[in-house]
């Protein structure tokens, strides 16, 4: 990959809240590990109609979905 292509891509992952985790390098390559550590997670779309159903209703539930990228 063209290193203005990586660089681009890296942006990319910082921007959608990935976080650079590790590097393992070998003789043959060098993978970098990234993780979406600071989720704070998406509004769940039913929440209002059924939060009456829902033991501790104080505070609204959130989807929270975690995902990893190695380049």
């Amino acid at each position: 990959m063209h290193k203005v292509e990586l660089n681009k891509l890296k942006l990319s992952l910082k921007d959608n809240g990935l976080v650079e985790q590790k590097t393992i390098s070998n003789n043959k390559f060098k993978s970098t590990f990234y993780f979406s550590e600071n989720n704070n997670g998406n509004d769940i779309w039913w929440w209002e109609i059924y939060k009456d159903f829902i033991k501790d209703k104080k505070k609204a539930k959130k989807y929270i979905s975690y995902w990893p990228a190695n380049i």
